[in-house]
């Protein structure tokens, strides 16, 4: 832009005043410039020439790269999903081609990271340590991948079902297809995924069943690895929308230590957001593949978009989904909403926590 410089006129009677240095930008090719006097009495100053500057203007700063990731709660392609799968049980009407994520597909794969927390093994073998173990249908990691999945989180209860070696086996068929981990559960692997997404550098850290102190160096590892640091957590009440004491004073700790975000599963519930010191915790995105469960809320799921820049989080949606009887997710609204849509409502009656679970 050409700027202008006003030049000072000489005074011309002893009583005048001074005029005021000013200058304008133009906002055409021709510009108006006048000098008004701090005296009452004094008169306009004659007119003088205008010159122009041929200084460069500096140029504009490159605008910062945003990349899009999304995170969504619980995946579990066991119970009636790995029935359906794998020939099992014919349900009405029949699964379609990419079941169960068929009607989100689309949208999955436009982002540049697409994250979810897979609740259940996917491994043929292993033993039961709990009575009813959540074993994923072995056609998953596919499926997982024709669905835009980039990162799987493991760093949850149900990952534990069927015992260590079930669980190294899920760990190894999921890597054979390129899906990346976050998170373990025995101690064997890197806990925290560090990886390029687009200009970014970016490490995501699985975490479960960790005290505070345990949760905070684990971030504080990570944040020497990658200047961005987002920690999927693994906690709260199941069935319950109302956070606990333990994940307030927990995600808090985690942004104090480096996090520029936490994300939140385990509920089968969607649980509300908090911004604390300008970074979000996502406290719970509650399911997105999963059947068997009657309680209020579990048919209803978030997923979260994250816009990140070299500053960290710019900007946050979330998307509500709704999980039908065959364990389908579903977005519900074409636009997205600043808050997630939280239920049972926390003003409610909040669900008994771990129902008897049918038979399965």
């Amino acid at each position: 832009m050409t700027r202008w410089l006003l030049p000072v006129a000489l005074c011309l009677s002893a009583c005048a005043s001074p005029p005021n240095d000013r200058s304008s930008a133009p906002s055409s090719s021709s510009a108006s410039i006048s000098s008004s006097s701090t005296s009452s009495t004094s008169s306009s100053a004659p007119p003088t020439s205008v010159v122009a500057s041929t200084e460069a203007a500096p140029a504009a700063a490159p605008s910062k790269k945003v990349e899009k990731l999304a995170f969504v709660g619980d995946i579990s392609t066991s119970l009636h999903v790995q029935n359906y799968l794998d020939g099992e049980t014919k349900p009405t009407p029949p699964i379609e081609p990419g079941y169960p994520f068929n009607r989100v597909a689309e949208r999955l794969r436009g982002y540049d990271l697409m994250v979810g927390n897979l609740e259940c093994v996917v491994s043929p073998g292993g033993t039961r340590t709990r009575k009813f173990p959540l074993r994923g249908s072995l056609k998953t990691p596919d499926l997982l991948v024709e669905a835009g999945f980039d990162v799987m989180n493991v760093a949850n209860n149900h990952q534990n079902d069927l015992g260590q070696g079930a669980y190294e086996d899920g760990l190894a068929r999921l890597r054979k297809v390129g899906l990346e981990i976050s998170g373990d559960m025995f101690g064997g692997h890197d806990p925290t995924l560090v990886r390029k997404v687009g200009g970014l550098e970016i490490a995501i850290v699985g975490i479960y069943n960790k005290k505070r102190a345990e949760a905070v160096e684990l971030v504080k590892e990570a944040k020497k690895r990658a200047p961005l640091v987002i920690a999927f957590l693994h906690w709260g009440d199941d069935y319950r929308s109302r956070v606990t004491e333990s994940q307030r004073v927990i995600g808090r700790a985690i942004i104090d230590a480096g996090a520029e975000c936490v994300v939140g599963a385990h509920a089968h519930v969607v649980q509300p957001e908090e911004s604390y010191k300008g970074k979000l915790i996502a406290y719970g995105l509650g399911n997105f593949v999963f059947t068997g469960m009657a309680a209020r809320g579990t048919r209803n799921g978030a997923l979260l978009e994250l816009d990140l820049d070299e500053t960290g989080v710019v900007a946050h949606r979330y998307r509500k989904v709704r999980v039908d009887d065959q364990g389908i997710p579903t977005f519900v609204d074409d636009e997205a909403t600043a808050e997630p849509f939280v239920d049972p409502p926390l003003d409610a009656p909040q669900n008994d926590p771990i129902p008897t679970p049918a038979k399965i």
